[in-house]
């Protein structure tokens, strides 16, 4: 288990590619999915979105991890000669898992607090907001939306407040009241 585990956690040899649908639950489910992998430190190569027109309206959801439009198809793909087919077709014939970068989200926990350190792409500039339903924590920067299921570690926490910090938001978890939003 341990050499599986350091293999998962290796992106050289391992890296995720999440596939969804552009439907209102199957996509929170994978901004959850995207969320736990990065926070368990297994890297996210892209997201693939069976059956979109366009990867334009979900590019801002999974910033920055690439997301790729996959057309719906005539026939369901059967087999690995149709599907590698449909790869070909929707990814440039030179396309190779991305080389690995920092992940997007860091947690760190220490008893009384917690932190997760998301990156930003650097062109999202503006007021950041945070809101929380349930478990899961909404933080809005610009024109970016994120939607972070908690792990039950983090989401024990009462308060949160955020801060910038070139490139990146960073979240911080304590005991309290109410959540603060940076100004």
């Amino acid at each position: 288990l341990i050499a599986l585990r350091e293999r998962m956690l290796d992106p050289l040899s391992c890296r995720a590619q999440v596939v969804t649908t552009p439907q209102r639950v199957v996509l929170a489910e994978s901004d959850r999915a995207v969320t736990w992998l990065q926070l368990l430190g297994i890297p996210v190569a892209r997201v693939l979105v069976n059956r979109a027109p366009d990867s334009g309206a979900l590019a801002s959801r999974f910033a920055p991890l690439p997301v790729v439009a996959v057309p719906d198809v005539d026939r369901e793909p059967v087999g690995w000669a149709a599907l590698d087919l449909l790869a070909r077709s929707v990814l440039p014939e030179d396309t190779e898992i991305p080389e690995p970068a920092e992940s997007v989200l860091v947690m760190k926990i220490d008893g009384a607090r917690a932190t997760i350190t998301m990156q930003l792409p650097e062109t999202v500039q503006g007021q950041t907001r945070i809101g929380r339903r349930g478990d899961t924590l909404v933080v809005e920067s610009g024109p970016l939306v994120r939607h972070l299921a908690l792990p039950p570690v983090v989401a024990r926490f009462d308060r949160v407040r955020a801060r910038r910090q070139p490139g990146a938001i960073v979240l911080e978890f304590t005991d309290g009241d109410t959540a603060e939003s940076p100004r």
